[in-house]
């Protein structure tokens, strides 16, 4: 009753290919002859599942080591895996960005999905969710979210989805979601005349610096 995944960490090549496809012809026999040996195959004690809470009420701990406990549907709730999921991809980050991706999660995507399993979240979710995005006020005005902001905040919920669906094996929600509009700025670049004034009058030491931004179109 269990699922679990085992990686090689050995390159994709073809003769890797053959290799592992011979070992798993191997463990596929064993498995329909019944004698198949989890330890023996891959040097470790088979994982014991999670136990259930007594109340039967769905378990929302995370284990000793860390990895999120399952409920009994077989995925981890959306709030532990994402947690998860920052801790490994933080590392890739500027500061920067670390601190705004920390701020999406705690502030929009946990409160609204943290106590959804990851893999029944539907897109009826989060389409729902987007749409109450659309109704956020900003804090130094009454103007609400901008699409671009909106975009920005879905874009993590969809990296976690679809790294939960390629581990747990299910199909991500966010498939067919596509961001909203962005209105196009309304750009004027300077005339050639325009350009060359500027270059004319420009503090001798920002002349090169100006002429290569204009025209390398920089």
């Amino acid at each position: 009753g269990q699922r679990l995944r085992e990686y090689t960490m050995l390159p994709d090549t073809v003769s890797n290919r053959k290799r592992l496809q011979k070992a798993l012809d191997r463990i596929e026999t064993d498995i329909a002859l019944g004698t198949f040996d989890y330890e023996k195959t891959f040097g470790k004690s088979l994982p014991r599942p999670a136990p259930e809470p007594k109340d039967g009420s769905a378990d929302s701990t995370v284990r000793s080591d860390g990895l999120p406990v399952f409920s009994r549907n077989g995925t981890p709730l959306f709030g532990e895996f994402a947690q998860r999921w920052f801790t490994e991809v933080e590392v890739s980050w500027r500061r920067s960005y670390r601190i705004t991706q920390r701020g999406v999660l705690d502030k929009y995507l946990l409160p609204f999905f943290g106590n959804k399993e990851v893999g029944h979240i539907t897109k009826a979710d989060i389409l729902e969710f987007r749409a109450t995005l659309a109704k956020v006020t900003t804090r130094k005005s009454e103007n609400t979210l901008s699409n671009r902001r909106v975009n920005a905040v879905m874009k993590p919920l969809r990296q976690i989805l679809n790294e939960a669906a390629d581990r747990f094996e299910f199909n991500s929600a966010f498939r067919n979601i596509k961001p909203l509009k962005i209105k196009r700025s309304d750009v004027q670049p300077f005339s050639l005349d325009e350009v060359q004034q500027i270059l004319n009058t420009v503090r001798a030491d920002y002349r090169n610096y100006f002429t290569c931004r204009f025209f390398t179109g920089m």
